[in-house]
């Protein structure tokens, strides 16, 4: 089991095999990243390329998260309840 050449080949296949997933990771959130950014910095959706580009580098890229959406805008409150200086009584 513990043979001078299964153990060197085995601990390389690991390493290789960590240094591709690292790499393979890295490149998915950069992408990631830049997208984001375009977003926030335009405020409009990348050409569609990209996102082909994200779905094949990683499962379940390319869809829209809530994160990177710009919040809505409140909507205008209306006046239904009196405000508290007209219902309080003067003295």
């Amino acid at each position: 089991i513990f043979s001078p050449i299964l153990v060197p080949a085995g601990v390389a296949t690991g390493l290789l095999a960590t240094g591709l997933a690292a790499a393979g990771s890295s490149g998915a959130v950069a992408v990631s990243l830049i997208l984001w950014v375009f977003k926030r910095v335009t405020g409009k959706e990348p050409p569609k390329i990209m996102s082909k580009v994200l779905k094949k580098v990683s499962p379940g890229g390319g869809t829209p998260s809530k994160l990177a959406a710009k919040p809505e805008a409140e909507p205008a409150r209306t006046s239904a309840a009196p405000s508290a200086t007209a219902a309080a009584p003067s003295t």
